[in-house]
């Protein structure tokens, strides 16, 4: 008796966490919705960007500009509603910390 009790609450916590997991999918979902869409209709651009990490040390030392400098350009020129980005994570930081930079200043 007490193996089926503890079966039966193991498939209501089983039960419960995929429920969990559904939900945090479909929100995730609706939120990847959002972001490439545009509010009313048109077409949108949302760009996969690969940021390579540089041996040259001139162009470690230039990479961080030339990011802020993109990822201005895909505000404010290209008009993304998302940008899909690969590098390292320093490189992935100082593209974020650009568009947290500019928020409330879009597209500009």
């Amino acid at each position: 008796m007490i193996k089926i009790v503890s079966f039966f609450l193991l498939s209501v916590s089983v039960d419960a966490f995929s429920a969990s997991l559904s939900e945090t999918a479909q929100l995730a979902r609706s939120r990847l919705q959002e972001s490439l869409k545009s509010p009313s209709g048109k077409l949108t651009i949302s760009p996969e960007i690969l940021i390579p990490e540089p041996t040259d040390p001139t162009a470690i030392l230039l990479q961080s500009t030339a990011v802020k400098s993109l990822s201005g350009m895909i505000r404010t020129k290209a008009k993304a509603n998302s940008a899909w980005l690969s590098g390292s994570p320093t490189t992935i930081k100082t593209f974020c910390v650009e568009q947290e930079d500019a928020r409330g200043n879009f597209p500009g």
